[in-house]
């Protein structure tokens, strides 16, 4: 019995039609492939990535990797005048699974992933999303194994993407500061920080064209703050009067549980650096009393990269509290 366009979309997100595209291929056989379909699925992605500001992450993932396979079928029958927006949308739906198979530690489908959006970018000669797949990787080596050099080495490569957009390669600056602060390069960390902020300054009079890609909120003043106080400290040594902690205090706290997280867990190495141990400690405990640090494998890592810094107080109960709680995460 032939479905519509509702009841499919429903089954994708509840599971019921499984993932093999021959089930796919079958389901949406007497579906008209237009641009009211093509709005629908868009529609739904943003709903989904609506959701995953308050869900698990890993809870999202299938019902969004069979909109991937539903996008693949239909596709192959669209007319040629919305081909390249469908595979505009593969890309878009790529890039967020991406990120929510990072989130769920699942680190070979986190690059199968950006894999795939790099790949539908370059078909299409997108070059934000093409930068930013190697922003992505960056961020991933970070993630799962703070290794600065190959941070480095794929934010250089967005960075080089010809025609990036000025907010996605500030992203990639970014990137590089975090890369070459973990790699020990004080002052490489600095200019590459010195950069970022230069090519956000730039964004915000530039128009982008398309759909955007990556992180938005990129050029507020709190989150600047919060980078130049989170790249702070290599080499490692106290400073006092050191002001960019407290000047991030104020970030935003409409942004989802996740970003919060991340957010908060960067300000926090902030505060240590700032030789600011007691709310060092105050805001990695608020952040794992909330669930974004069990359900966030980026806050994870990001808090545990405060406690090398906050061993230099070893005798404080609440840096051994700190301790204990993040131990307790595996």
């Amino acid at each position: 019995m032939p479905v519509s366009r509702r009841e499919l979309l429903a089954a994708l997100g509840i599971g019921a039609l499984g993932r093999t595209l021959t089930t796919l291929d079958h389901a949406a056989a007497a579906i008209s492939v237009d641009e009211m379909l093509l709005a629908e699925l868009a529609d739904s992605l943003r709903g989904v990535q609506a959701a995953a500001r308050v869900l698990p992450p890993h809870q999202l993932i299938q019902p969004l990797t069979a909109q991937v396979g539903l996008l693949e079928v239909t596709r192959r029958r669209a007319p040629h005048t919305l081909r390249a927006a469908f595979t505009q949308l593969q890309a878009q739906h790529a890039e967020s699974l991406s990120w929510m198979a990072e989130e769920a530690g699942d680190l070979p489908s986190a690059i199968y992933w950006t894999d795939r959006a790099q790949h539908w970018a370059t078909q299409l000669g997108w070059s934000a999303m093409n930068s930013y797949s190697h922003v992505r990787r960056s961020m991933l080596a970070i993630s799962f194994s703070g290794d600065g050099h190959a941070a480095i080495e794929q934010a250089t490569q967005a960075l080089r993407t010809p025609g990036a957009p000025a907010r996605i390669r500030g992203l990639a600056a970014k990137q590089l500061a975090y890369g070459h602060s973990l790699a020990g390069h004080a002052d490489a960390s600095k200019q590459a920080l010195d950069q970022t902020l230069v090519l956000f300054e730039a964004a915000g009079r530039e128009q982008e064209t398309g759909p955007l890609v990556g992180q938005r909120s990129v050029a507020t003043p709190d989150l600047l703050a919060i980078y130049r106080g989170h790249l702070r400290g290599l080499p490692r040594r106290r400073r006092s009067g050191d002001r960019d902690a407290d000047a991030a205090a104020g970030a935003d706290r409409r942004r989802s549980r996740r970003t919060l997280g991340i957010t908060s867990a960067k300000l926090a190495q902030a505060y240590a650096h700032a030789d600011a141990p007691d709310q060092a400690c105050q805001l990695i405990l608020a952040t794992l009393d909330g669930t974004a640090a069990v359900d966030s494998l980026s806050t994870r890592s990001e808090l545990r990269r405060a406690l090398p810094l906050l061993a230099r107080w070893p005798h404080r109960d609440d840096v051994a509290e700190v301790r204990h709680r993040l131990a307790a995460l595996g």
